[in-house]
């Protein structure tokens, strides 16, 4: 008589999907993405995507009076995140204090003001703390955005931002920071 394999099964002895669902969803991960480096617009790898993204942040920050900045503080690092279409973006973000006294809304609105008419696309609204949000979405569909908005500390604007998607490597997991 042969031996047979037993299934994948739960506690309860029924057949586990779950499981097998996260083992298959890892293997397809680690073997890259599936579209084409020419199917994403701008056609960028990892390191492009992250420098460009850091750069823009850099430039909101500029965007605000020297006077009203107390010190900056851009992560280094970030994560990545899948995008509908396929491929990746990286996240990253950046934090910028304010001298005591300067209203992180009107900052915030101020930035806003001077993105009117540029290559974004801007959407407001109020998040759960009731403050005052910018989000600045890319024309094209390269899914890139920045949100900027006040930080739970009064004098602290957040600016969190995902880069125009891209294709990642084969064999690079997509897990950790980059």
């Amino acid at each position: 008589m042969k031996a047979r394999r037993a299934p994948l099964a739960g506690r309860d002895g029924r057949r586990d999907r779950r499981t097998r669902g996260l083992r298959t969803e890892r293997t397809e991960q680690t073997r890259g993405d599936t579209r084409d480096a020419d199917q994403f617009p701008l056609g960028l790898d990892l390191e492009q995507a992250k420098s460009s993204t850091q750069a823009m942040e850099r430039d909101i920050v500029s965007r605000i009076p020297a006077d009203e900045v107390a010190a900056v503080d851009q992560h280094e690092k970030g994560t990545l995140f899948s995008c509908i279409d396929g491929g990746h973006s990286w996240l990253g973000g950046t934090m910028v204090t304010l001298v005591p006294g300067v209203n992180a809304e009107d900052v915030v609105r101020a930035i806003e003001a001077g993105f009117a008419g540029d290559r974004f696309d801007i959407r407001t609204r109020q998040d759960i703390d009731g403050d005052y949000e910018v989000q600045l979405v890319a024309q094209t569909d390269d899914r890139e955005n920045y949100i900027i908005a006040r930080y739970k500390a009064d004098d602290t604007i957040s600016i969190s931002s995902a880069s125009p998607c891209f294709t990642l490597p084969d064999g690079v997991y997509p897990g950790g920071e980059f």
